[in-house]
């Protein structure tokens, strides 16, 4: 892994550590670590909804790789759907901003553009939940 890498992958551990994972244990294909990521660079890229996110994954699954676990690939878009539907919205965008602090932080305080978009298909009506809005940096 290099370094930048590896420093990615360090601070998503650091900051997304106590979002509570909303899967049965012991029935995950995949960590929920490489589903934030993955959905996190992904938007970044310019995603807007789960099939991108995948085909985002699925083409560059081998640089992924070398920062990433992805012991069993690159999840579905409805695994991605599924789990950051499922995911405590309140937590999720305490983690988000702490991460984008640590990215204010390590560029020494220069400006990080803030946009937002909402994700297709991220709610869920029956238990509540609203739409997933992702802000990017």
């Amino acid at each position: 892994m290099d370094d930048a890498g590896t420093k990615f992958v360090e601070g998503l551990n650091r900051c997304f550590a106590d979002v509570e994972d909303p899967r049965v244990v012991g029935r995950c294909d995949h960590s929920l670590l490489d589903i934030i990521a993955i959905t996190i660079l992904a938007v970044l890229c310019g995603a807007e909804d789960w099939p991108d996110v995948e085909l985002f994954g699925r083409t560059r699954q081998d640089l992924l790789k070398t920062f990433l676990g992805l012991p069993n690939g690159i999840p579905s878009h409805d695994t991605f759907g599924r789990v950051m539907g499922a995911m405590d919205r309140q937590q999720f965008a305490a983690a988000l901003f702490q991460w984008t602090q640590t990215l204010h932080e390590a560029t020494g305080g220069k400006i990080i553009s803030i946009d937002g978009k909402a994700l297709r298909r991220s709610f869920a009506t029956k238990s509540g939940k609203a739409m997933l809005h992702l802000v990017t940096a």
